[in-house]
């Protein structure tokens, strides 16, 4: 059976070797985590993968380090006044270095396995012996990779009996000798997909074949071939290629109740709606405007909307699951208040929205600016303080998805039919979807314009399939209905649309973690 292993853990949609890299893993349903052991001042083995923390880890407030710091040159203790999440995501803000015991300890407990990367030989004496120690305390069966013949000659003695993968140059003639001096052992021998497919063959005869994560491989007709033409045991993988999971599940991750103030539906008949549409999952993620602060009691509205998830989640278990959310926007205005509003609920999503831009002309809501009398030189400039604004929201707020990426067009194009050209943006939304790509955030396909007056998908099509062609894969429904008439609207199009662009899954959020629909 093929195993997927994550690079570092789910290194593409959380920080790299850390907690919640290894619980993504674990909620995806990954096989094996690959982890890099290091070792502080004080002796305390952890996970990080430099020598140094600067490039994963921030000051306590946030800030890039300003001074070089050896993880040999600090005890845990100091390392723990560092954030090594903060700088992947503000999602990730307090998240601490790991233990090597701890995550062991976490794998075991969650049935998966971890592989010790080549970096275990580096290691000092000591530290070898202690981490030993460890595996045999819990009674752990890791991983070790080496990336020497010589060192799989030397060390495997001295290892309990567990799978040894090897990661260094590799022919022929070096295979009886990596078979020979694992003796017994699991073996599996790593390469690149690029690799000769008669070497591939050749390895089989003598270990597992594992096929290594590199920046060239990237899409699953590749990985196709690394199953079917190569006939790998093992993919490496920093997070898109996944275990298919929660076949033809649909989930709309989007969608208002009445505890929204521009929003009508009930929650009881919304969860019926859903379940009449062939919708498994509905995330209630009402409104929370910050523009609005201070006219509304907003923290009653959603912690009402909360309670009615919860209550919902309780009467249709079985029929319909029913995440629980929110939909702060203008999130850059009051970011403390969005602090709070996000974290005094256990929320499963967090949306990322712009529905006001700050813009001297109107500061209003899109849908409710009079654009008739706006000329296209202002209309244009609005655009662009809208990206502007988008790209500041979904770069500093600890969002999971961003919502509606050209969600201003249903209005200025779709009511009052101002016809701009959104290829004139298309370098901010480039500029956009590169950075949520590269931090793990989810791009929403949302299909509340469709049947209506600007009758399209936000984003349009050329954008979902940018955003496929710089290797984005986190993909999320969104019916953004304020009426229950709305739920699901144009999900099975939108659905046939994806599979025919390729796309291999949809996700839903539990417990702010992306779980793939395998789309069907």
């Amino acid at each position: 059976m093929l195993r997927l292993q994550a690079f570092r853990g789910v290194s593409a949609e959380a920080p790299e070797n850390t907690m919640s890299a290894f619980r993504y893993a674990v909620a995806q349903g990954y096989d094996i985590v690959s982890v890099d052991p290091a070792i502080t001042k004080d002796g305390k083995i952890v996970i990080l993968h430099d020598k140094t923390i600067n490039r994963t880890a921030r000051t306590g407030s946030g800030k890039e380090i300003s001074e070089t710091v050896n993880i040999a040159d600090i005890t845990y203790e100091e390392a723990r006044i560092y954030d090594f999440g903060v700088a992947f995501l503000p999602k990730f803000k307090a998240e601490n270095l790991p233990l090597f015991e701890k995550v062991l300890a976490f794998a075991a407990e969650n049935n998966i396995t971890v592989n010790i990367s080549e970096k275990f030989v580096s290691l000092p004496e000591k530290a070898k012996k202690d981490l030993l120690e460890i595996i045999k305390k819990l009674g752990a069966k890791p991983i070790f990779t080496f990336k020497t013949v010589g060192d799989i000659k030397d060390l495997c003695p001295l290892l309990p009996d567990c799978e040894i993968h090897y990661n260094g140059f590799v022919d022929a003639d070096v295979l009886p000798f990596i078979k020979r001096f694992a003796g017994e052992r699991t073996v599996a021998v790593w390469v690149y997909l690029n690799t000769d497919k008669e070497l591939c063959k050749e390895i089989k005869k003598y270990a597992l074949l594992g096929i290594s994560h590199s920046a060239d491989f990237n899409t699953y007709e590749q990985f196709d071939y690394a199953v079917n033409e190569l006939c790998a045991d093992i993919i490496e993988t920093t997070g898109k290629f996944k275990h298919d999971k929660n076949f033809g599940y649909i989930p709309d991750m989007h969608s208002h109740t009445k505890n929204s103030h521009d929003a009508v539906s009930d929650p009881d008949e919304l969860c019926k709606m859903n379940i009449e549409r062939n919708v498994n999952g509905c995330a209630f993620t009402d409104h929370c405007d910050i523009g609005l602060y201070g006219t509304m009691d907003m923290y009653a509205n959603i912690i009402a909307s909360f309670k009615d998830a919860l209550a919902m989640r309780k009467k249709y278990a079985g029929k319909l699951d029913v995440f629980t959310g929110v939909e702060p926007g203008e999130a850059i205005w009051r970011m403390e208040v969005v602090h709070n509003l996000i974290t005094m609920c256990d929320f499963d999503v967090v949306l990322g929205s712009v529905h006001t831009v700050r813009y001297p002309k109107d500061s209003h809501a899109f849908s409710i600016i009079d654009f008739t009398d706006w000329d296209k030189e202002t209309i244009l400039d609005f655009m662009d303080v809208y990206f502007d604004e988008l790209w500041e929201t979904i770069s500093t707020m600890p969002c999971d998805i961003m919502t509606h990426l050209t969600v201003p067009l249903r209005y200025i194009n779709g009511k009052y039919h101002k016809d701009v050209d959104i290829d004139l943006y298309a370098d901010k939304i480039k500029k956009i979807l590169r950075f949520i790509i590269d931090h793990g955030i989810a791009m929403e396909i949302n299909t509340s314009g469709v049947g209506g007056a600007y009758d399209v998908l936000l984003p349009e099509r050329k954008f979902i399939e940018m955003y496929r062609d710089m290797g984005g894969y986190l993909i999320t429904f969104a019916s953004d209905e304020h009426s229950v008439e709305k739920a699901a609207n144009a999900f099975p199009e939108t659905l046939a649309l994806l599979k025919e662009l390729g796309f291999k899954h949809i996700y839903k959020y539990e417990k702010r973690v992306p779980i793939q629909c395998t789309i069907v």
